[in-house]
């Protein structure tokens, strides 16, 4: 209505409705996926069907779209931060990369089960658990060493670069990945090895079963 004619008695007669409209629509939609608490039973239950399915997508050909690294670089090239886009990127990110665990391990109820950390501030042990740490032998055949990785990897993801299309790569060009190449540079750290995002199974993780503690500006 005409905002001259709003009064009142009419705007909060017609904000009840839409309370009760979205009351209902709430308690008569069913929650398809539960996130569990990672310790309790229901939690470890999940982190079985999340190797199960990691282990898959490793497994899955380098040019396949649900392969393991694939995933990876999507986020390398693609993820915002420190803007408003972070939270609405990374969900739907998430919510591919639970289908594809869904799919791959044979459990169509998995979610990403949920860490409290002001419950336990350390890592939960059952994220040390096989392929579910990249320090474990199911990623030593891809990430033993850089060469080994980029002689598996770069021609599928050259491929992939290729195939992309004038939209993409104008994003792309946007965040400073004018080739592939440079995206290449950011694995490699373009020669300087503090740089590189990708590391050797033996180090690819700050945090182990021995050491699951965040440091204290962590914390």
């Amino acid at each position: 209505m005409p905002t001259a004619r709003v009064t009142r008695r009419s705007f909060l007669s017609t904000s009840a409705a839409l309370a009760v409209a979205s009351s209902v629509t709430s308690a008569g939609a069913a929650v398809k996926y539960k996130r569990r608490l990672v310790t309790s039973p229901e939690g470890k239950k999940a982190l079985v069907s999340y190797t199960r399915g990691v282990e898959a997508m490793l497994k899955l050909p380098p040019y396949h779209p649900h392969n393991w690294f694939r995933n990876a670089f999507i986020h390398l090239m693609d993820c915002p931060h420190g803007n408003w886009w972070f939270y609405v990127w990374h969900r739907g990110y998430l919510g591919y990369f639970e289908q594809t665990i869904r799919s791959l391990s044979g459990d169509h109820d998995f979610a990403l089960p949920y860490w409290d950390w002001t419950a336990l501030a350390q890592i939960p042990d059952g994220m040390f658990e096989g392929a579910l740490t990249p320090t474990d032998s199911a990623f030593k055949p891809y990430t033993e060493t850089l060469d080994i990785f980029t002689s598996y990897f770069k021609p599928a993801f050259e491929k992939y670069w290729n195939e992309l299309s004038k939209a993409q790569r104008g994003q792309l060009d946007a965040r400073g990945y004018k080739s592939p190449g440079d995206v290449w540079n950011d694995v490699t750290g373009n020669g300087n090895v503090g740089g590189e995002s990708f590391a050797v199974t033996s180090g690819a993780r700050y945090l182990s079963r021995t050491n699951p503690k965040l440091d204290a500006d962590t914390a």
